[in-house]
């Protein structure tokens, strides 16, 4: 009784005739194919101007690299491109599609050769570098769900930056002014060859932070590895944290032009300071070494394990 009391409540519905559902539309934003499609036709020329897409790591590395922004600002600067563009461009990375601007498929990528450690940090980052100089407000990426460590962001940068996640080697590489901050870990040569501007790294760096640089001022909220300043002729290095060793990549002779010139600040434990001169370190935790220093000036608030090799320098102990 129940169950044909129940039926009785279907009466008045219809059976209803099968519709043909209407296919959604998916628009590409052209934008976003632009630049996709400037990538693509900017490799060719940057092959040919590097050893077959690999740089070669020295002290000319800085005008190689300019050379390979220029190209793909060459190709991208037409475009119409805002802020919003490039950071929708940075969310939207995704591996498969990196090969394919390149031209390689992914099983290529995922072998040992050199090419692919190219293709996956340093093209987009060179190229994400050409964007931002095509904009003048402030610029933010998002990078965090990107699988690789990207190479060689904000090169030559000029304006306000903001970077969510880890990065590779030579972050805020040649920047010559503006306001570069990282939220993560950046790896090798963070700050190198830099000129001006701030760069502001809230993580951990790798060795030789501060490569050749030239001016302006890193801040580091984090740790720093070995080798930092390496060939340093000028500006600020605050390191907010432990630094394993101040030193000209452990050579006491004159490969990268030495450490000339420049103050560096750290607020904890220092592994050494080697091979500097005409430098002003502070130092206000304990530094295990310091030998080989020329006309420079150390302030030290712990103790020091050692001092070899000094020349017409003053260092002073503060022990609080």
């Amino acid at each position: 009784m129940q169950q044909l009391e129940a039926s009785r409540r279907f009466k008045g519905y219809k059976k209803q005739e099968p519709k043909a559902v209407r296919a959604a539309e998916i628009r590409k934003d052209p934008i976003q194919e632009g630049i996709r499609a400037a990538i693509r036709r900017s490799t060719p020329a940057f092959r040919q101007m590097t050893d077959d897409g690999v740089f070669c790591y020295d002290v000319n590395e800085e005008q190689v690299v300019a050379r390979a922004v220029g190209i793909f600002y060459d190709e991208i600067k037409a475009l119409p491109v805002t802020a919003a563009d490039i950071e929708r461009f940075s969310v939207s990375l995704d591996l498969d599609e990196i090969a394919s601007l390149y031209g390689q498929g992914t099983g290529h990528l995922l072998g040992t050769s050199d090419e692919k450690e190219f293709v996956l940090r340093d093209v987009i980052g060179l190229a994400i570098s050409a964007l931002i100089k095509t904009v003048d407000e402030k610029v933010t990426l998002q990078l965090k769900h990107f699988p690789v460590k990207i190479s060689y962001l904000c090169t030559e940068n000029t304006g306000e930056v903001e970077v969510y996640g880890n990065v590779g080697a030579f972050f805020a590489m040649g920047m010559s002014s503006g306001n570069v901050v990282l939220h993560g870990n950046a790896d090798e040569c963070a700050g190198a060859e830099t000129k001006g501007g701030l760069v502001t790294i809230n993580g951990n760096t790798g060795r030789q932070l501060g490569f050749y640089m030239k001016g302006g001022e890193i801040l580091v909220n984090g740790n720093a590895d070995f080798e930092t300043a390496t060939g340093m002729k000028s500006g600020k290095i605050h390191i907010n944290g432990n630094c394993r060793g101040i030193s000209n990549a452990g050579r006491s002779d004159d490969s990268y032009g030495g450490i000339k010139n420049g103050n560096i600040t750290v607020t904890g434990y220092l592994g050494g300071i080697e091979d500097i001169e005409n430098i002003l370190v502070i130092v206000e935790g304990n530094v295990s070494e310091i030998t080989r220093i020329k006309n420079s000036a150390i302030i030290v608030k712990g103790k020091i394990g050692r001092i070899l090799d000094v020349e017409h320098s003053e260092i002073n102990i503060i022990e609080e």
